[in-house]
């Protein structure tokens, strides 16, 4: 105070540069974690690319043996479980040797890629898994399956393939493409090793072919 006068004091400043500056830095971070974000999705979905890839057959685009192998244990093992059915089918496609003799390997890998095709048409579960086992074999994983859902199925399978009338002059059984299946079941209350069920359902297809081909066998326990 001077005298009775109060008097004040005060500091003008400008902030425009601190503003714009705080404002530009909100952005930079907005835009880098933006940048984040996208960087973090590209490699999520380049992850899961290569994961399906290491999964999938690169001909047909079903399962592999190596993805079959790990599903089979662990449906087996939830089978058990939940004491639940679960089947398997194997497929083997006729004189297929001879089909690829006759028509050349191009061909026969189209052949493949058609019937892989009925495979996806026929097993549209999610907990599916129709797998190229090897070569012209496929197989099948069915959780939750009957063995008469099971044949159902099969059925379904060799009539698809049976009406895609793909020329085969080479077969002894027919003027197309046929298919010989074998079917296992594990019944609620069973406990096996997915060796085992893989085994049984060859034999029955082992059994399908050596009756003539273009049939579905269903295992049968041998009597001791």
């Amino acid at each position: 105070m001077i005298g009775d006068q109060r008097l004040y004091t005060g500091i003008i400043r400008d902030i425009t540069l601190r503003k714009q500056s705080e404002e530009k830095t909100e952005e930079y971070q907005m835009h880098l974690e933006e940048l984040v974000t996208a960087k973090t999705r590209e490699l999520e979905l380049a992850n899961k690319k290569l994961q399906e890839m290491v999964n999938i057959d690169s001909l047909t685009n079903l399962a592999n043996r190596r993805y079959f192998d790990e599903v089979l244990d662990t449906e087996i093992r939830r089978a058990i479980r939940t004491n639940s059915s679960l089947s398997l089918l194997m497929c083997d496609i006729d004189y297929y040797k001879l089909y690829n003799d006759y028509y050349g390997h191009v061909q026969g890998d189209e052949c493949l890629r058609k019937i892989a095709e009925c495979f996806k048409a026929i097993f549209m579960r999610a907990t599916d898994i129709a797998a190229r086992f090897g070569g012209e074999e496929f197989a099948v994983i069915l959780p939750n399956t009957s063995l008469d859902e099971a044949k159902q199925s099969a059925m379904k399978l060799s009539e698809a393939v049976n009406h895609l009338n793909l020329q085969h002059k080479g077969s002894h059984i027919a003027d197309y493409v046929t298919i010989s299946l074998g079917i296992a079941c594990m019944q609620p209350g069973e406990r096996l090793l997915d060796t085992e069920l893989v085994q049984m359902a060859d034999e029955a297809l082992y059994t399908a072919k050596g009756k003539g081909r273009n049939r579905i066998e269903v295992y049968k326990k041998r009597e001791s």
